[in-house]
């Protein structure tokens, strides 16, 4: 889950979707419990970090060959901006910039 913002009514969680093959999928729901909604356009992916502002959503994510950052808009469409060969974790977001870790 990422971390809840006061300012915003949304949480954004992943739910295993494979079984137990750490396969993960992106939701969103509003506090109230209402506005349930999943990212269809993102396939199942290994998601090693997450964060959100409150406007925009930033994880890594494996794929079969590489780490993977990628943006999603609450409500919209989800969009990989960035690949590697390197083992990196998305931790937050906030101001434009995407804060995490690299190994």
């Amino acid at each position: 889950m990422a971390r809840i913002r006061p300012f915003s009514p949304i949480i954004v969680y992943t739910k295993d979707v494979s079984k137990g093959g750490e396969l993960q999928q992106i939701f969103l729901i509003n506090y109230d419990g209402s506005d349930k909604y999943k990212y269809e356009d993102f396939k199942p992916k290994r998601i090693f970090g997450i964060g959100f502002d409150g406007k925009i959503i930033t994880l890594s994510a494996a794929s079969m060959k590489t780490i993977e950052l990628w943006i999603l808009k609450p409500y919209d469409k989800s969009e990989r901006v960035y690949e590697s060969n390197q083992l990196f974790f998305v931790t937050d977001v906030g101001y434009n910039k995407v804060v995490g870790k690299v190994y």
